[in-house]
């Protein structure tokens, strides 16, 4: 009987696991496509700490070796939009685009050094919805070390974009910053 109720568990495991890999895969493939060019970013010197030569994509290639690292830094990085439709790049202590953004389509790319959660970025107070990401992995030792997240601004003109994230482990902090998108 014990043997017959262990079997069970295991087959019922094994069908949720392939129900939810199934299930993700799916809503992946049935993403819109994006009329604006969002590939790769440049990735520009973020720090004297990052070689450029050393980031490299890490979406297929996940090593799991540990906790992840707290969040330990986040700024705005870039924006593109139908108005002007290549990335502008923002420094660190930037508070205004420079570019006039927004027409149908607008996106707003964050990064974030780290492993964040509960993210919240919001244009004009309103909610955004994230719409693509890029892990990076900036030493080549297969680990991720942070995240570019693009958020999908479509349909505003210009406002206040804001984001906030709080480190998914010890110390738990929050980071956040804001930038007036022209």
């Amino acid at each position: 009987m014990a043997k017959t109720k262990m079997s069970m568990v295991m087959i019922l495991s094994l069908m949720i696991c392939l129900f939810l890999s199934f299930g993700f895969a799916s809503a992946a493939e049935s993403t819109p496509e994006k009329s604006l060019s969002l590939d790769l970013l440049e990735i520009q010197d973020l720090s004297k700490d990052v070689d450029e030569g050393q980031v490299k994509q890490t979406d297929e290639d996940v090593a799991i070796l540990g906790s992840a690292p707290p969040l330990t830094d986040l700024f705005i990085y870039a924006a593109i939009s139908s108005n002007y439709p290549q990335y502008e790049y923002f420094a660190r202590n930037q508070v205004s685009s420079v570019q006039d953004h927004g027409g149908a389509e607008m996106y707003i790319v964050t990064y974030e050094r780290g492993y964040g959660k509960n993210r919240f970025a919001r244009m004009n107070g309103d909610l955004l919805d994230m719409y693509d990401w890029l892990w990076f992995d900036d030493n080549g030792d297969n680990v991720n070390d942070g995240v570019y997240i693009w958020w999908d601004a479509s349909g505003y003109q210009n406002g206040n974009f804001t984001y906030e994230s709080t480190s998914q482990n010890n110390p738990y902090n929050t980071m956040s910053d804001f930038m007036y998108i022209k």
